[in-house]
């Protein structure tokens, strides 16, 4: 089965990496950002481009071809802050690097080898039928990035105080003595 075509799909083919190393540029259309805002849960992303420098290696982890990808990305996206439930822009900055290649070391290794399991390079995705899909990538590395609660600079929260005496005695007594308490009522 085939998998999933991305919202932002550039592809390049592996015969372009025979020269040396080989860097694209990626700027996402309208179309495009409003796909991947949708994906994201994001209330709108008004730019999402990146650049990534690919080139085909050998690495002694891998048995079939390798890419070496380094890249970065620049989004400048809009989230709903947790805080106020009002829409505010960020930019979101990234470096990543990576490979693409079929074979995962990572899966054949013992459980208890985590020091092998350092050693390998993130894997950012398939080489499928002399091509590999970059603009997947971009939209992943988008992802890491987004922070998960959103607060607007400057955004308080004023809904909630624990400044009552009775908080203050509760956290100040152990949770034994707080049991021990509560046994002594029950008798």
């Amino acid at each position: 089965m085939a998998p999933p075509m991305s919202e932002l799909s550039r592809t390049v083919l592996l015969k372009q990496l025979e020269n040396g190393p080989y860097t694209v540029e990626i700027e996402a259309t309208e179309v495009e950002r409003d796909a991947v805002a949708k994906r994201l849960s994001l209330d709108a992303l008004s730019n999402l481009s990146g650049t990534l420098m690919l080139e085909t290696m050998t690495h002694p982890m891998f048995d079939g071809p390798v890419i070496n990808a380094e890249g970065a990305l620049t989004a400048v996206l809009t989230q709903i802050c947790v805080v106020t439930l009002e829409p505010f822009e960020t930019t979101a900055k990234s470096g990543f690097s990576g490979v693409f290649s079929n074979d995962d070391p990572a899966s054949s290794m013992v459980e208890d080898d985590d020091a092998g399991i350092a050693g390998v390079p993130d894997i950012l995705g398939p080489v499928d039928d002399e091509t590999i899909n970059i603009g997947e990538v971009l939209v992943e590395q988008l992802a890491l990035e987004i922070n998960p609660f959103p607060r607007k600079p400057g955004a308080e929260f004023g809904g909630f105080s624990d400044d009552s005496t009775e908080s203050k005695e509760l956290a100040s007594e152990s949770p034994f003595a707080v049991l021990a308490k509560l046994k002594d009522n029950l008798e």
